[in-house]
Formats: structure tokens, C-alpha cells, sequence
């Protein structure tokens, strides 16, 4: 990810269940967000913001 020099990151199919989603920590991305399905364990997206 540090080789792309990208200021903002967008993550698809990330597959996290609702109740676990892991914890990511970054220094070069330390804001974070998760869009996950309820409902299946598909659909997600991660988006990471320097």
C-alpha cells in the first residue's frame, strides 16, 4: 500500500462478519472505515484515509 502513495485507499470484498471485524492499525492510514452486509458475509468494503 506505501508504494501506491495513496492518500485514500478503497478495499472491496472484504468479507467481514458484522460481530468481527478486525482491527486494522496503519501509522501511514490511521483512519479506517467498514461498510459491512448484516444480513451475509459478502459485500463489504474497507475505506482507508491517510
Amino acid at each position: 500500500m506505501k508504494s501506491l502513495r495513496a492518500d485514500v485507499l478503497f478495499l472491496q470484498e472484504t468479507h467481514f462478519r458484522a460481530d468481527h471485524i478486525p482491527k486494522f492499525s496503519n501509522a501511514n492510514y490511521p483512519t479506517v472505515y467498514h461498510s459491512v452486509n448484516t444480513e451475509v458475509k459478502a459485500k463489504g468494503v474497507s475505506i482507508l484515509i491517510s
